[in-house]
């Protein structure tokens, strides 16, 4: 199947995802695109991540859908980037429970950011504490735009 993702501009390809072969609200997005496809994609991806609304409407096989990214990843290929990842429906979103707890993934990726944020703490303590650097300046390194964390994210995230 085909969906615009960005109307007009930018058209990726999807298929429903079989493990959710009954509920037709998630999809897979399973496209290589050209390098300046990427970028478009890219900024798309960004643009909705730092927004305050998750959901955007993707037109798939002709009918507007209220849709979300999950984790999405890419690849550079020598034919281009080769990007998958899953697209979830709102309506999909809207009939799955809440848990009660967290699954072992999300506990381990908790408990990795955790350490790090201790370890963080303790580098910049010990570069005050020697000189190294200013409370002002530790200060500004924990500063940034949450755009810059959401392009690295998308760095990060390759297959």
């Amino acid at each position: 199947m085909e969906a615009w993702l960005i109307p007009g501009e930018l058209k990726v390809n999807i298929e429903a995802d079989t493990y959710f072969r009954d509920e037709k609200d998630v999809y897979d997005i399973k496209d290589t695109l050209t390098e300046e496809e990427f970028e478009k994609f890219k900024d798309f991806l960004v643009a909705i991540s730092i927004s305050e609304e998750q959901y955007f409407t993707l037109e798939i096989d002709g009918s507007p859908s209220l849709v979300r990214f999950g984790l999405i990843s890419h690849r550079k290929t020598d034919d281009g980037v080769r990007i998958k990842g899953p697209i979830v429906s709102s309506f999909f979103d809207e009939k799955q429970e809440e848990k009660d707890y967290g699954d072992n993934f999300s506990v381990n990726i908790e408990d990795r950011t955790l350490i790090n944020e201790l370890r963080f703490e303790r580098l910049t303590a010990k570069l005050i504490e020697k000189g190294y650097l200013t409370e002002d300046e530790a200060g500004e390194i924990v500063k940034f735009p949450s755009e810059n964390f959401v392009r690295k994210a998308i760095e990060y995230r390759t297959f």
